[in-house]
């Protein structure tokens, strides 16, 4: 679970599935994830599969490795929570 705050990832927390998966290094929420939508559109929830690079270090942003982001915005605000899920097969 990644929280974010005008577009900037705030805090984090993962359990023992996530070991071996490292958040980038940037702070900003890029571009092709599902936060981002939010921030950018008037909508409260998205879910879509995104690159794996999206959010994690080691992985292409562009590439075709990917994980399931499903993200809610609070209610007028500039607060979002992205749920992660990563398949077994990356």
């Amino acid at each position: 679970m990644i929280a974010s705050e005008s577009r900037e990832r705030k805090w984090f927390a993962f359990n023992d599935y996530a070991q071996g998966f490292f958040l980038n290094d940037s702070f900003h929420v890029h571009g092709y994830t599902c936060a981002k939508e939010l921030f950018d559109k008037d909508i409260t929830q998205s879910r879509a599969k995104v690159p794996a690079g999206a959010w994690f270090d080691r992985f292409d942003p562009n590439g075709k490795e990917c994980i399931t982001e499903d993200s809610m915005r609070a209610t007028d605000s500039n607060f979002v929570l992205s749920l992660l899920w990563v398949s077994e097969d990356i």
